[in-house]
């Protein structure tokens, strides 16, 4: 944690836009709160969050009232610990609770919004998470969290892309930020239909995400939609091996352009 002791002081100058029009995104998979060795941590996750100070945090793998996590919330636990507003969306039953995608924000929420997606007979369910926000300077952007299938073969992923593509292509949207672990790069073909649709906030960054402690893939992203909507200011992931978790948090500190503020 110690490497992260300054973190507050640069986002907090960063963060300072005309405006108000900066919006710090963090995803961040937390291989329901244990680290690469399965040794529980969220204390550690939700240190980190605290010291990152981001707007808008997706999560994924998140456990709700599961014996695996011993019974806990998890959102609800880094909520107050971090001291911001919580919210899981539920992809599928599991374990005697629940397992889905988790969001925190520090702005204020207009509408909160859970997208089923769909999945091959037998495969886990998936899910997305939507928030529509107000940023400071009054404009309404919405951050979408989800996680997408896992498996080597893409048929899955291909249905999940497809059908957030088509969610997130809708007219009358606000300026988007997709951002989660789609388990593939980018350059994936059954990722095309979101790679056709979004700007890759990383994409002068484009380092790997996972494992953790020596990553040798990019699982994780964010994506921006439409790509002129916003102007990317500083993105990538945070190359810190101590990370409690087995994938590298993303950071992308984002900027509103004038123009996209009431909408596309």
């Amino acid at each position: 944690m110690k490497r992260l002791l300054l973190l507050p002081l640069l986002l907090a100058a960063a963060c300072q836009a005309p405006g108000g029009k900066r919006l710090t995104v963090l995803s961040w998979n937390l291989h329901h709160g244990a680290d690469a060795r399965e040794v529980r941590n969220l204390e550690d996750v939700a240190a980190w969050i605290r010291a990152l100070a981001p707007d808008a945090a997706v999560l994924q793998e998140v456990d709700r009232r599961t014996g695996r996590s011993g019974g806990e919330d998890q959102i609800g636990t880094l909520a107050a610990a971090t001291g911001l507003s919580g919210f899981f969306g539920r992809a599928m039953d599991w374990d005697g609770g629940e397992y889905g995608e988790g969001a925190l924000t520090a702005l204020p929420v207009l509408d909160v919004e859970v997208h089923p997606l769909p999945h091959r007979p037998g495969s886990e369910p998936r899910a997305a998470l939507e928030l529509r926000l107000r940023l400071p300077g009054g404009a309404e952007v919405a951050v979408v969290g989800t996680h997408l299938d896992h498996q080597r073969e893409p048929a899955d992923r291909s249905l999940q892309a497809r059908a957030l593509a088509e969610i997130l292509a809708r007219p009358g949207r606000p300026p988007t930020v997709l951002a989660g672990d789609l388990n593939a790069d980018l350059d994936a073909a059954e990722l095309a239909p979101l790679a056709a649709l979004a700007a890759d906030a990383c994409a002068a960054s484009p380092r790997p995400t996972f494992p953790a402690e020596a990553p040798r893939v990019r699982l994780d992203h964010v994506l921006l939609i439409p790509p002129g909507a916003w102007r990317v200011l500083e993105a990538g992931p945070l190359p810190e091996a101590a990370a409690p978790s087995d994938h590298l948090p993303v950071r992308a500190l984002l900027e509103l352009r004038s123009s996209s503020a009431g909408g596309y």
